[in-house]
Parts: C-alpha cells; sequence; structure tokens
C-alpha cells in the first residue's frame, strides 16, 4: 500500500492529478510521513522519515514498525493502532523513537486512518515530528520553575491552569493534577472571582510584566479553605499556542504579621508618650482641684445646714446643682489620683466568693439591673484592695451601659494557669471602633464619664500580669473578660 496512484487517470493533458500534486506533497514535507499495514507493516516512506529515523526506503518498506519503537513504548504502539483500525485519528502524541544508529527521538505523532475506495480502513499513515529540542528546552523550562522559591502558576488567556510547581501544591495543599485545565480562580476566595476574571481579561488584552509589590492587597484560597495574604509577579511571555502568563505567588503572612507588630508597637510607644502626659497633667490638676473642692465641699454643708428646709425652690435647685457638680469633680479627683497611683500589687490568697459578695455589697446594682453571681469558693492570687477595686470599676461600668434596667451577670472560674472573671451586661453593645477605644484615657461614651474608669482597670490588671478585654457578647450586650496568672489550684472551667 502507498500514498499514490495514477496520477493521469481522470486528469486533462497537462493538468496533474490530485493523486499526482498528493505525492509531491508527502515527498518534499519536512515532516516524517510514512504508512503501515494493519499489522504494523511499513508501507511507505519518504524523505523526511528518512532524514528524521536515518532509514532510506528501500532498507524499511516491509519492515515491522516495531524497529522504530523501543521496547518499552510497544504497547503504546499497538494501542495508536488499534484506535486507528477503529476508525479514530490520534493527533499530536508524543513519545520516543529509535533512530537506526540506536539514538532516541522525541517525536509528536499524529496517526489517521487510510481507506480504500470502499470506505474500508487498509492501513494507517502516520505524521511524525522532531520535537526533542523543544521536549529538552521543555525539561529544562520545568527544572527552572520547579527550581523557583515562589509559587509559579503558567495559563493561557483562556484562564487555564497549564502547568504548576511543587511550590504551589505547598502552598495551596493541591495535588497539580487537581489544578491542571482548571481557572485559575479556584486559587482566590470565592467572593473575589467575578471582579478577578474581569481584571485577567484586561491584563491579556495588553499583557505587560507586573513585578512583585505592586500596592494590591490579593489573597490566596487554599484548599482547605483558609485564606492568606499575597503577592503576585506577572510575566507574559509567547508561545506556538499564543500568549501564556507566568504569575509567581509568594505567602506573605509573616510580613504582614510583622508589619502588624512593628504597628502596634509603634501604636504602644505613641500611647505610652500620651499616657506620661497625661499623667503629668493629671497629676497637677488632681493636686490643684483637690483642695479647693474639699474647701466647696465643706461650704455647701455649712451652707445646707444653715438653710435648712428653706422654701425657696429655686434656692434648693441651685444647691442641689452646686452639690452634684461638686461631688463630680471630686469623683473625677479621685479617679485622677487612682490612675496616677504607681503602687506595685502585693499579693496573697484570699477567698474569691466572699470578696465578690462584698464588692457587691459595696457597689449594689441601680434600681431596675439585677445581678447574677456565679462564682465557685476557690483561693484567689491578688492584691485584695486592687482587686475589689478593678471588679467595682467594671460593674459600675456595666450598669452605666443599661440606663433602662437589665442584668449583669458575673461569672468566675480557674484554669490550670488563670483566673478569669467575666462581667457581662445586658445592654446594647458596643461597636467595634468604640470598643477598640474604651481604654484610652479620658475616652468615654458617657455624659458624665471621666473616661478613666476601664483605663484604671487596665493599669491594675496589667500590674498583676494579666490581661482585660471587651467583647460583644453573643446574646447581646458587651462583656469584660479580666485573666489573672494563678498561683493556687482550684476548680477548673466547666
Amino acid at each position: 500500500m502507498t500514498l499514490t496512484g495514477d496520477d493521469t487517470a481522470g486528469a486533462d493533458e497537462g493538468v496533474p492529478s490530485v493523486a499526482s500534486l498528493l505525492g509531491a506533497i508527502v515527498a518534499s514535507s519536512d515532516d516524517a510521513i510514512y504508512s503501515k499495514a494493519p499489522d504494523g507493516t511499513i508501507t511507505s516512506w519518504n524523505a523526511g522519515a528518512e532524514r528524521l529515523y536515518g532509514w532510506r526506503a528501500d532498507e524499511i518498506v516491509g519492515l515491522p514498525v516495531t524497529v522504530l519503537i523501543p521496547d518499552s513504548r510497544v504497547g503504546e504502539e499497538r494501542h495508536i493502532l488499534e484506535l486507528v483500525l477503529d476508525g479514530q485519528r490520534v493527533e499530536h502524541y508524543e513519545t520516543e523513537r529509535v533512530r537506526r544508529d540506536g539514538r532516541r527521538v522525541r517525536v509528536s505523532i499524529t496517526v489517521s486512518p487510510v481507506r480504500d475506495e470502499l470506505g474500508v480502513i487498509v492501513g494507517a499513515s502516520a505524521i511524525a515530528r522532531d520535537i526533542t529540542e523543544r521536549h529538552r528546552a521543555m525539561l529544562m523550562f520545568q527544572g527552572l520553575l520547579e527550581a523557583a522559591p515562589d509559587a509559579m502558576v503558567i495559563a493561557g488567556s483562556h484562564g487555564r491552569i497549564v502547568l504548576v510547581n511543587r511550590q504551589v501544591e505547598a502552598l495551596f495543599g493541591y495535588q497539580r493534577e487537581e489544578l491542571l485545565d482548571r481557572a485559575v480562580e479556584v486559587l482566590i476566595p470565592e467572593r473575589l472571582r467575578d471582579r478577578h476574571v474581569g481584571h485577567r481579561t484586561s491584563y491579556f488584552s495588553e499583557p505587560q510584566v507586573r513585578p512583585m509589590g505592586m500596592g494590591l492587597e490579593l489573597v490566596g484560597l487554599r484548599r482547605d479553605g483558609t485564606e492568606f495574604p499575597i503577592e503576585v509577579s506577572l510575566s507574559p511571555f509567547e508561545t506556538e499556542g499564543g500568549v501564556l502568563v507566568s504569575a509567581a505567588i509568594r505567602d506573605i503572612s509573616d510580613r504582614k504579621r510583622a508589619e502588624a507588630q512593628l504597628e502596634e508597637a509603634h501604636r504602644a510607644l505613641l500611647q505610652s508618650e500620651r499616657l506620661s502626659a497625661l499623667g503629668e497633667m493629671a497629676t497637677i490638676i488632681g493636686h490643684e482641684l483637690r483642695n479647693p473642692l474639699g474647701a466647696a465641699t465643706n461650704a455647701l454643708f455649712l451652707i445646707r445646714q444653715r438653710l435648712g428646709s428653706a422654701d425657696d425652690q429655686q434656692l434648693q435647685r441651685h444647691l442641689a446643682l452646686l452639690e452634684r457638680e461638686t461631688m463630680r469633680a471630686t469623683a473625677l479627683c479621685e479617679d485622677l489620683t487612682s490612675y496616677m497611683r504607681q503602687r506595685d500589687p502585693v499579693p496573697v490568697l484570699f477567698g474569691l466568693r466572699s470578696t465578690l459578695d462584698a464588692v457587691f455589697e459595696s457597689t449594689p446594682p441601680p434600681t431596675g439591673v439585677d445581678a447574677v453571681l456565679d462564682a465557685p469558693d476557690l483561693q484567689a492570687w491578688a492584691d485584695p484592695d486592687q482587686f475589689v477595686q478593678m471588679l467595682t470599676n467594671v460593674l459600675t461600668n456595666a450598669y452605666q451601659a443599661m440606663p433602662q434596667g437589665g442584668t449583669v451577670h458575673v461569672r468566675a472560674y480557674a484554669t490550670d494557669d488563670e483566673l478569669v472573671i467575666a462581667v457581662r451586661d445586658s445592654g446594647t453593645g458596643v461597636d467595634p471602633d468604640t470598643a477598640a477605644r474604651l481604654f484610652e484615657p479620658f475616652f468615654t461614651t458617657k455624659a458624665a464619664g471621666t473616661g478613666l474608669g476601664l483605663v484604671i482597670v487596665r493599669r491594675l490588671v496589667e500590674a498583676h500580669g494579666g490581661t482585660v478585654t471587651l467583647d460583644n457578647a453573643r446574646a447581646g450586650g458587651a462583656v469584660v473578660t479580666i485573666r489573672l496568672p494563678r498561683a493556687a489550684t482550684g476548680p477548673a472551667a466547666p
């Protein structure tokens, strides 16, 4: 069987037939073109095949095609021939073949069925192209890709992934087979995918190098659903199949954490400087106001004694106003003095339940507010006076958060390392911006507040080596949680 036939039959004189034109194309093709019978015997062989494999046509026609096939790939050839004889065309199959001198070449082969005039498949034709250099370049490219320190994702203009390296597997948690031919959007959170498709389409309309650190806040999505901050560098390059884009992806979680820590340290420094300045001011104000306020308070007391229950209602209102505002100013001076007091805590063991009962007795809930105490009888390790001051300030803050009434729930428990006291109110809660500022000196949301109550609490708690937080409670309202180091055993949290 050959690919040529009668080149004059049915043709006008001087006009080449289709068959003769086809024979000329096959003979002059740079590609290796050959045919084989159903049993695999080679039946035709062009000059391109001779250049590729090193066999002349008179040497190889009549030999089995297996002379070109490494032993390890004979099964592949048998499978391809079965497909072709079943009427299928196998395109661009990449494999290895053996030259006459024994050297191996990497080839891309397309195999098609050959039919006779009745349409019966009588053999197969093959077109083979030497891709050894391309394959070598690809291996080198893959080696460089695998050696890259960043996760590398290569995608086409259609947005589908064509190649990834092992760093992608490590970073995103996928096996590479799970990513190939999937849209690149699988690697970003779902909420960002629609917008990313628009960015990707716009980029491919005018592809250009985009280095790392372009100021974009980008987020990656791992296979397990966790998100993490990333930087991406894009580089387009031309291929036979069109433009591809290489994306170098870098996890910047550590850098973000370091930046956040640096920012927090900067805020802490500014806060420390601010507190120092406020402290100096508070000392002066407290000292300068305390004596005159004391004198004013005594004078008001004497005036009240002299007037008794005078009938002048307007005078009584003014007198009550003076007394109220004097008491408020005195309380502010006391808070300022307490805030600036630098006494170190002197921790001792004391009964937690009895101390909390005493706090409730000295700071009872106002009318309309119910108080619930849930605390075991265990030993606490703290400075008793400062502990009472902490709880008194927190309770007062909770009461003030419920001007229309509600419930304050105080729960205390111990872990192996900590004593935890959580004070929850049933008020309206606080927004995140306000919550972040409630521990700042002189910041308050209350018309008559000094803005020092929670600040004093934090200072006392931190002096004990503990922490204090304020959060919205799940059931409504807010909860202040104090955690103090524990030096004695007690019931653990349920």
